[in-house]
This record gives structure tokens, C-alpha cells and sequence, in this order.
């Protein structure tokens, strides 16, 4: 194949068989757009800054009510997510879509988040099914021997009296 240069940008090559000049000028005028955004964040330039959030507020704030389920939630997200542009704006190289290192900070923030939100304690949850499980005059420090929680029906767990969980029948 031949080269040729793209006639909307000098010095700029393209395959004549796999781009119209449209798509030419489209293709290069982003890179120099994600080019722009990055040395702007990099500079923490305010004005640049506040284009992006006019430009990507909506289509980020419904990411993250989807990511998020809540609409508040999200809306906190949503702040941080520009925080962390603001912060860490240098880390953007201009190569890919800045959308796209827009929405994968979105999306690591809400995962962080969630994450951190509240564990669920394995303990916590036998505590409640034992305490419904219990019968009448069971000492709740004793091992409910036959009660408690069956994991794939072979072993029940309990307490000793001193609160450790042991499998029921075992000391």
C-alpha cells in the first residue's frame, strides 16, 4: 500500500485505502484535542478544567447512578471523580480517549467505594441465624450441638463458652 499524507493536517500519514479524508481529519483532530486535555491537566489549567465538567457532567453523573444504584451516592462520586482529574490529571497521556480515563477513574472510585462500604462478617451473619435458631433455655455462650448454620450439609457450626466457633460436636 501507499502512503499519502492526510491533506488536512500536513506530515500527518494515512492509508488512502483505509480512511476517507473525513475520517482523516476527525481521527487527527481528536489526538490533538486528547493532546490539549492532557497538557492542560497536567498544567491544572481551571478554564480547561471547567469545559470538561460542563462537557462530561451529564453522561457522568448517569454513569455513576448506574454504577452506584443511588443517586446521591453517585453525586459524591461525581465530585471526587473531578478531584481526582484535578489531582492526578498528569497521569492522562493524551493517547486514548480522555472520556475513556474519565470514566475508568469513575468507575475505580465507585469500586473503591463500595468496596469499603460495608464488609459482611461471616460471624455476624451465623450470630443472627443462631439466635433465631435457638431454643428455649439454650445458653447462648453454649455450643448449639445440631443447630446453627449447615454448609453444604455436613458440617453445623456453633460457639464454645467462650464464643470461638467450632463445628458442632467438637471442643
Amino acid at each position: 500500500m501507499r502512503r499519502r499524507i492526510c491533506v488536512f493536517f500536513l506530515g500527518w500519514a494515512v492509508f488512502v485505502s483505509s480512511m476517507n479524508a473525513t475520517a482523516c481529519y476527525f481521527v487527527t483532530g481528536m489526538e490533538h484535542e486528547n493532546a490539549e486535555i492532557a497538557r492542560g491537566l497536567r498544567r491544572r489549567d481551571a478554564d480547561l478544567l471547567d469545559r470538561l465538567i460542563e462537557q462530561y457532567q451529564h453522561r457522568l453523573l448517569r454513569y455513576l447512578v448506574y454504577l452506584a444504584g443511588n443517586r446521591e451516592l453517585a453525586e459524591d462520586l461525581f465530585q471526587e471523580t473531578w478531584i481526582r482529574v484535578l489531582e492526578r490529571g498528569h497521569q492522562y497521556d493524551g493517547k486514548h480517549e480522555f472520556s475513556t480515563w474519565l470514566y475508568a477513574v469513575a468507575r475505580n472510585l465507585t469500586i473503591d467505594y463500595l468496596r469499603k462500604k460495608s464488609p459482611v462478617s461471616l460471624d455476624g451473619m451465623m450470630d443472627g441465624l443462631r439466635a433465631r435458631q435457638r431454643g428455649p433455655g439454650e445458653h447462648p455462650g453454649g455450643v448449639s450441638r445440631g443447630r446453627g448454620v449447615a454448609l453444604s450439609g455436613r458440617i453445623s457450626f456453633g460457639r464454645d463458652c467462650h464464643g470461638n466457633r467450632v463445628a458442632a460436636g467438637h471442643s
